[in-house]
């Protein structure tokens, strides 16, 4: 149920009480990785574990809903009024380290951003591992639920059990091996209403480097994406959990699939041949027809980036209504082939 006028006065007396932090009427367009959607009525920034656990609570004691959001990087919100009030634990962010013998035991609070965590591993403690995580925008529990990877890293390789509160305020521990973890999946797409509050993993001393050897790693990652993933125009990353659109849609056509091998050869003649730019040219082109055949017109305010047929662009739209109708009409060009990466809220009250 979502808030009457009743419920919204309780609610908004609570947050006042108990010290939570909120703003009203929030503008998601000027915050989301998109740059479109609509006006959360509440938007809640929880930063103690006793606050997260109070407002679970308060949610179930009043039979209400929420929706819980991480770094707003995945996530599509329809246009207009959203009475459902979102709760974002990005302040909830706190890393406890304990340093065994053999290990160091890291704690932390899934409300901190991937590349803070990525960044306190590979800095602070001088572990590597984690280094092609570091251009993921989420949060640390949104990596979790997606069970994000990253340039042969993974958010679940050293982790070893998770935390998180369900809608009746009960903490459930579960390890890492009790998650189903699967490939962009966990057992979290089936839970409503839960927060990820905490992690723990475990890092083998065995993988302390030295940092300039790290930050190299780091710098490599950050090249490669800054050159072939899209950085210049608002996006939400990839719009589809493959490893390999072009690959998984060949067999929705047999234009996809000319289109495929077309790709495969001349990828390789420009990488034995040619240079990085050169390939950059051709993956433009390549869009190009991907785009008309699909039915996305490259001046619409919402088109494929010129890197990659796996990403959506904002060109200067605020409308995310519009982003959805396009995505929508991809899935039926491809036959619904592929789950989707990015999460759309077009029905949220």
């Amino acid at each position: 149920m979502i808030l009457d006028n009743s419920s919204k006065n309780k609610l908004l007396n609570f947050l006042i009480k108990k010290e939570i932090k909120f703003e009203k009427n929030f503008d998601l367009k000027k915050k989301s990785w998109l740059k479109a959607g609509g006006i959360f009525e509440y938007f809640i920034e929880p930063s103690t574990y006793e606050q997260i656990i109070d407002l679970v609570t308060f949610f179930r004691e009043n039979n209400l809903d929420y929706y819980v959001v991480g770094n707003l990087s995945n996530i599509i919100f329809r246009d207009g009024n959203i009475e459902t009030p979102i709760i974002n634990i990005k302040n909830y962010n706190e890393i406890i380290v304990e340093d065994e013998p053999n290990k160091f035991k890291v704690n932390a609070c899934c409300g901190i951003s991937i590349f803070k965590f990525v960044s306190f591993i590979s800095q602070k403690l001088k572990i590597s591992g984690l280094e092609g995580l570091v251009g993921i925008p989420g949060s640390l529990g949104g990596g979790i639920y997606m069970n994000a990877s990253s340039y042969d890293s993974y958010i679940s390789e050293y982790l070893k059990e998770i935390k998180y509160v369900n809608f009746d305020s009960e903490e459930i521990i579960i390890k890492k091996e009790d998650a189903k973890l699967e490939w962009r999946s966990s057992i979290f797409h089936n839970k409503k209403n839960i927060i990820i509050l905490n992690a723990v993993f475990e890092f083998p001393k065995n993988n302390l480097a030295d940092t300039e050897i790290i930050n190299r790693k780091i710098e490599k990652v950050k090249k490669h994406r800054i050159t072939f993933q899209e950085k210049k125009f608002p996006n939400l990353g990839s719009l589809f959990a493959t490893k390999d659109l072009y690959k998984d849609i060949s067999s929705s056509s047999i234009l996809f699939k000319i289109l495929y091998f077309f790709n495969i050869i001349i990828t390789k003649l420009i990488r034995k041949f040619f240079s990085e730019h050169h390939l950059i040219k051709f993956r433009k082109f390549l869009v190009s027809i991907y785009s008309y055949l699909i039915g996305i017109n490259k001046k619409s305010s919402f088109r494929l980036s010129d890197r990659t047929i796996n990403c959506i662009i904002n060109n200067n739209s605020k409308n995310a209504d519009e982003a959805i109708k396009i995505i929508r009409n991809y899935q039926k060009k491809i036959k619904y082939s592929q789950r989707l990466e990015n999460i759309i809220l077009e029905d949220i009250l």
